[in-house]
């Protein structure tokens, strides 16, 4: 892809044929048009590789299942320039597949709605790769609704004041991962919230919350949610409960609730092992009557 950059319409790109944009300066898809590529391509990591290609221009489908956020848009000021667009036109390009993150801060303004069923979103490591949403009332992550198979890992999440939760489950929700993640959640929203609607299987490791009215929130709604696991996650800060489970079945192995107002509020079938509670002003582990 060396030299000026190509503009492309509607084509594609078979398994024997790599773009390498190594010393490139890109592709420009045009509006209204399709580039799909049935293997994934090369390029560096910060450089962008696809041009006029997030939502309402043009549209590129990856069918190796992975892509760069950063294929996408460049993030000139990390934390600063909006990668919102960016990092949803890689989700939509690789469909169930890989989407990941640099060892940068990446600005949103509005939600990231997850891919299908499969996909990730990959960070760089907790301290290394942050979504910071900078404003806006919306959460900062949700999946769509009745996912089978969604996985968030190695980054930090967090929002502005006035934001939303930081990671959201809708309706129907099953085998969701969460792991090695640290959520500074703004005042009045909720680290994790799967309190939309019914699910199973959600199996979340390493997390550690900060801030808002609820770290973990597994039952607010009224919902069943089953088979869910917590293992080494962490709550503080919270101003109502740093793990809500008044519905359904979990396990909550080498957790702690430190500092907020209620640690656990526990309906429905729960099950505690080595789990902790210090320094919380209302109750440690409370079962409502």
């Amino acid at each position: 892809l060396a030299g000026s950059r190509a503009a492309v319409g509607n084509l594609s790109i078979p398994a024997n044929v790599t773009i390498d944009n190594t010393n490139g300066t890109g592709l420009k898809v045009l509006t209204g048009t399709t580039l799909t590529l049935a293997k994934t391509p090369v390029s560096p990591s910060g450089k962008q590789l696809f041009f006029n290609a997030t939502a309402g221009l043009g549209t590129v489908v990856l069918n190796g299942k992975y892509a760069g956020a950063d294929w996408f848009g460049t993030n000139t000021t990390p934390g600063t320039t909006d990668m919102t667009a960016a990092i949803q036109a890689a989700i939509i390009a690789v469909g169930g597949g890989v989407v990941s993150l640099g060892g940068d801060t990446y600005a949103t303004t509005t939600t990231i709605t997850g891919g299908t069923s499969g996909a990730s979103l990959i960070g760089q490591g907790r301290n290394v790769t942050t979504i910071h949403k900078l404003s806006g009332a919306g959460d900062i992550i949700t999946t769509p609704a009745a996912i089978r198979g969604y996985t968030i890992a190695h980054m930090d999440i967090k929002g502005a004041a006035g934001v939303g939760d930081c990671i959201s489950f809708t309706a129907d929700f099953g085998h969701i991962q969460l792991k090695d993640l640290i959520l500074e959640v703004a005042a009045g929203s909720k680290g994790v919230n799967a309190s939309a609607g019914n699910g199973i299987d959600a199996h979340l490791q390493d997390i550690r919350s900060t801030g808002g009215v609820i770290g973990f929130d597994f039952g607010s709604g009224g919902v069943s949610i089953n088979g869910s696991t917590l293992i080494d996650c962490y709550s503080t800060l919270a101003t109502t409960s740093g793990f809500n489970f008044s519905n359904g079945g979990a396990s909550l192995i080498n957790c702690s609730a430190d500092t907020n107002a209620i640690g656990y509020t526990l309906g429905g079938q729960v099950s505690l092992m080595n789990c902790s509670a210090e320094g919380n002003t209302s109750r440690g582990f409370w079962v409502p009557g």
